[in-house]
C-alpha cells in the first residue's frame, strides 16, 4: 500500500496496533526540556525555536480515530542557542484531549468524525500549524479558534480571542495564514456558511487581534481550499471544484464527508486587489486539487501561481482508495501563469513530485524566487520505508534529493543565515523518522549544498507531522 501525503489519513479502526506504520503509531510520552547532543557541530547563529505541530495520539486501546487529522495535537519544540539544542514535547490541552485522555471517549468533533453540541469553553484540537498573532504563539486548525501556547514551556494557555464582530463559530478558517513581510500584517480568509455562503478575506494589523474585512466573495457552494496565495498587490484564492452544500452541514456527520468533487466544473482563480478591496478578476482552468500553495508572484501583467497539485481530489474524498496511484496520489509541482488582461491561463509542470512545500518565506513570499523545498512524495512508505527531501530550482527545473534507507522525512523548514545574500544561504530543519531505530531525529541540512550538517537524535519516535515554523528568540 502506498502512503502518499494524505493516504496517511488511514487511521482506520480496523487496523490492529501491530500492523500500523510507525508514523501512525501513537506517541504518549511528554518529554520535559532535555538537552540533546548533535552528531556534529551546528551553526551557532541558530538562535530560536523550531516548533512542530501534528497528530500524536490516535487511539483508546484498539479503537482509533477515523482520520489522521483527528489525532490529538502535540507540540514539539527544538530550542537552539550557542550550538546547543534543547527538546521538549507536550500535548495541547484541548477539549479533545480531555475527552480522549481523561474521559477515555472519542466523542469530539473532528475532520473525519462527528460529535454532539460544542461546549461553550471549547478548545479546538489545533493540530495543523503554528503562527504568531498579536505577539502570542498560537496553534491552528480549520476551526476559527486559535489556541495560545507558551513558547518556553509549551503550556496551553487558552483560546485566542479575536477582538471583532466577525463570526467565531460555525465557519471554516484557513490554517495557513500569510504575513505581509513589509507591514507585519496577517492576511487570511474564512468561509461563512450561514445565513449566506461567502469567502471572507481579512487582515489583522501587526500587534492587533481585530480582523478587518478586506473583501467578501458570495458563493452558492463554498469550495475546500486548504491554503491560498499572496502577492504584493493581490490575494489569490484557487477554487478547486471540491464543493460543500451548506445545508448538508445541518444533517450532521463529519465535516469532510459533506464535500463532493465535481470535475465537470472548471477551476476558478479568484484575484482580489488588496488596494481597491475588489474582486478584480476570475480566471478559469481545467480542475486540479491542491492542499498547498508553494508561492505566487506578479510578472509583467501576469500572475504566476505555483502549487503542489494532484490530478483530482481523491486524497481528500477517498483516502482509502488506491486506484490509479501514480497519477492521482502524487503531488506535482505545477505552475499556472495567468494573464490578467487576456484571461489566458497557461499550465506547466515545473518539477518532480513535492509535498509540504516551503520556501525562503521571509524574503521571497509573493516575489520571484528560485528554490522550493519539500518532501519527495513518490516512495512507498509501507514497503520501502523511505521519503527524502527534495530541492527544486524553479528556473532550471533541476532537483536535488536527500534520502536515506529506512528514513521518512517530514516538512522541511528553511532558516536563513543572518546576513545571507543568496536565496538558499541557510539551513533546513526537518524531523525524520528512522524506521530501523524506531526513533526520530532532527535533520539539519545545508540548504545550498544540500548536504547533512548534523542530526539531533530523539529518545522516541515522532508520528507523521503536519506543519511548523522557526520562531526567532526575539519573539
Amino acid at each position: 500500500m502506498r502512503y502518499s501525503f494524505f493516504l496517511l489519513c488511514l487511521c482506520s479502526q480496523l487496523v490492529a496496533l501491530e500492523q500500523r506504520p510507525l508514523g501512525l503509531t501513537s506517541l504518549t510520552v511528554e518529554t520535559p526540556q532535555t538537552k540533546l547532543k548533535p552528531t556534529a557541530e551546528i551553526p551557532k547563529w541558530l538562535d530560536g525555536t523550531l516548533v512542530r505541530n501534528g497528530p500524536a495520539l490516535f487511539n483508546i486501546g484498539q479503537t482509533y480515530v477515523p482520520h489522521w487529522f483527528d489525532g490529538l495535537a502535540m507540540l514539539h519544540a527544538f530550542r537552539f542557542a550557542g550550538g546547543q539544542v534543547v527538546y521538549q514535547n507536550r500535548f495541547l490541552r484541548s477539549s479533545a484531549y480531555e475527552k480522549m485522555v481523561v474521559e477515555k471517549s472519542l466523542d469530539f468533533p473532528g475532520f473525519g468524525q462527528s460529535a454532539g453540541k460544542q461546549e461553550v469553553a471549547f478548545i479546538p484540537n489545533a493540530n495543523i500549524n503554528v503562527a504568531t498573532f498579536a505577539g502570542k504563539c498560537v496553534a491552528l486548525t480549520e476551526i476559527p479558534l486559535p489556541v495560545i501556547f507558551d513558547l518556553e514551556t509549551l503550556d496551553t494557555i487558552g483560546r485566542f480571542h479575536y477582538q471583532d464582530t466577525l463570526p467565531k463559530a460555525k465557519i471554516w478558517e484557513c490554517a495557513h495564514p500569510h504575513t505581509d513581510q513589509k507591514t507585519g500584517d496577517v492576511i487570511n480568509y474564512h468561509v461563512q456558511f450561514f445565513p449566506e455562503a461567502k469567502y471572507v478575506i481579512y487582515t489583522m494589523k501587526k500587534g492587533s487581534s481585530a480582523r478587518e474585512v478586506l473583501a467578501e466573495i458570495p458563493v452558492t457552494k463554498p469550495a475546500y481550499m486548504h491554503s491560498f496565495a499572496l502577492t504584493e498587490h493581490y490575494v489569490i484564492l484557487v477554487e478547486f471544484p471540491l464543493f460543500i452544500d451548506p445545508q448538508d452541514i445541518l444533517k450532521g456527520g463529519s465535516f469532510s464527508s459533506h464535500y463532493k468533487w465535481e470535475p465537470s466544473k472548471q477551476m476558478r482563480i479568484l484575484v482580489v486587489d488588496r488596494q481597491s478591496k475588489e474582486l478584480c478578476g476570475q480566471y478559469l482552468a481545467e480542475p486540479v486539487f491542491a492542499w498547498h500553495h508553494i508561492n505566487s508572484y506578479e510578472d509583467k501583467g501576469s500572475l504566476v501561481i505555483d502549487m503542489a497539485a494532484y490530478s483530482d481530489a481523491r486524497t481528500f474524498t477517498h483516502p482509502e482508495d488506491n486506484g490509479d496511484t501514480e497519477q492521482n496520489r502524487m503531488a506535482r509541482f505545477v505552475r499556472y501563469t495567468v494573464n490578467l488582461d487576456s484571461k489566458k491561463v497557461v499550465k506547466e509542470q515545473v518539477g518532480p513530485s513535492v509535498e509540504m512545500p516551503r520556501i525562503n518565506y521571509n524574503s521571497f513570499n509573493g516575489k520571484p524566487y528560485n528554490y522550493v523545498y519539500g518532501y519527495d512524495d513518490t516512495h512507498d512508505l509501507e514497503g520501502l520505508k523511505r521519503r527524502g527531501l527534495v530541492k527544486i530550482d524553479t528556473k532550471t527545473k533541476h532537483s536535488i534529493l536527500w534520502s536515506l534507507d529506512g528514513c521518512i522525512a517530514d516538512e522541511p523548514v528553511f532558516v536563513a543565515r543572518p546576513g545571507a545574500i543568496t536565496e538558499d544561504d541557510g539551513v533546513l530543519l526537518a524531523c525524520v523518522l528512522d524506521t530501523n531505530a524506531r526513533k526520530s531525529f532532527l535533520l539539519i541540512l545545508d540548504a545550498k549544498k544540500y548536504t547533512e550538517i548534523a542530526r539531533v537524535e530523539l529518545p522516541h519516535h515522532i508520528p507523521y507531522g503536519l506543519h511548523g515554523d522557526y520562531l526567532r528568540s526575539e519573539l
